[in-house]
């Protein structure tokens, strides 16, 4: 084993995460860290004190549509998140799973919002998947996303497509 990769749920909101990377890097391992951004502290001391070596953020949607898609009012943390894994020279990516019936044009505006960012990194599109243990009534999606349709502003990825 090379490393290890805290995801969730939201693995931030883990009380002792700070003190488990510390263990987990004693024993030479590397850290992924899979967040969804809505604790942007605990980010900034996993960064100034070296303690993850990756970090994958999921962007869920933009700002008008956040609440609808999470159920939460956590986007200002979000790119609070996003600021300071880019002000900390982390390793990281931004992904968003598409669920054309949820998000389709949303991915161009989530575009240009990484570009003001002035984004570098890797924004990687995920197909959504549909499981029996998804979580909420969300089935596979009527139509699929149009990829002709994306902006180019970002180097675009896609996992699933």
């Amino acid at each position: 084993m090379e490393g290890a990769v805290l995801n969730g749920g939201e693995c931030t909101l883990y009380n002792d995460i700070v003190k488990l990377c510390q263990k987990i890097n004693r024993f030479g391992f590397k850290i992924k860290i899979d967040t969804n951004g809505s604790r942007p502290k605990i980010i900034e001391e996993l960064c100034k004190n070296r303690l993850a070596d990756y970090f994958a953020v999921d962007f869920k949607a933009p700002k008008e549509k956040f609440y609808t898609v999470t159920k939460s009012n956590l986007y200002d943390n979000l790119i609070k998140t996003i600021e300071i894994l880019q002000q900390n020279s982390a390793d990281y990516e931004i992904r968003t799973t598409v669920h054309t019936d949820l998000l389709e044009e949303d991915i161009n505006k989530i575009v240009n919002i990484l570009k003001n960012m002035n984004f570098k990194k890797r924004y990687i599109l995920q197909k959504f998947s549909y499981s029996d243990k998804t979580l909420g009534n969300i089935k596979t999606p009527v139509k699929e996303l149009d990829l002709n349709k994306l902006r180019k502003d970002i180097k675009l990825q896609f996992r699933n497509f």
